[in-house]
């Protein structure tokens, strides 16, 4: 079984696909990407995620019933693991964001928690559609789109 960690975006392309900017290829693979959990891989991701997830469904005006339902989803997944931002991770995500930090292409803290946990939880891969974290060189694991999702080969370093 594969370990894969998984940005909120990869979430968003399926439970709130108008609230993306990225392409219907990403929004297929963010789906198979989920369908793998529980089976052939182990998703692992940030308590962060529903921060983002929440204010993504306010920003678009689906607060209530939809919101909550969506929570239920992700905090239901089976072959999900929600980390919590621990005093390891914040440092850690601190010490990244330093590190890649560039003003014309500034990376979030969110995105750094989301790398600090994969690297942590040593992932095979962390899945985004997050044109700041895809740009990154990190050595330790793979940064990749959803689209390029394979299930034979989600858990298998290149």
């Amino acid at each position: 079984m594969g370990r894969i960690g998984l940005d909120s975006n990869v979430f968003l392309c399926v439970l709130l696909p108008g609230a993306t900017k990225t392409g219907r290829e990403n929004i297929d693979g963010s789906e198979r990407v989920l369908k793998s959990l529980g089976g052939t891989n182990e998703g692992i991701t940030s308590s962060i995620v529903l921060a983002e997830i929440a204010w993504a469904f306010l920003r678009e005006g689906k607060g209530g019933p939809e919101m909550e339902g969506a929570r239920e989803v992700i905090e239901g997944m089976e072959g999900l693991e929600i980390n919590p931002v621990d005093p390891d991770i914040a440092w850690r995500a601190g010490k990244l964001r330093g590190r890649h930090y560039e003003k014309e292409s500034p990376i979030s803290y969110q995105d750094t928690v989301y790398l600090a946990t994969s690297l942590r939880e040593k992932v095979d891969a962390l899945y985004t559609t997050d044109p700041h974290l895809l740009e990154l060189e990190e050595e330790e694991i793979p940064i990749v789109e959803p689209k390029d999702f394979n299930e034979q080969r989600a858990g298998k370093r290149s």
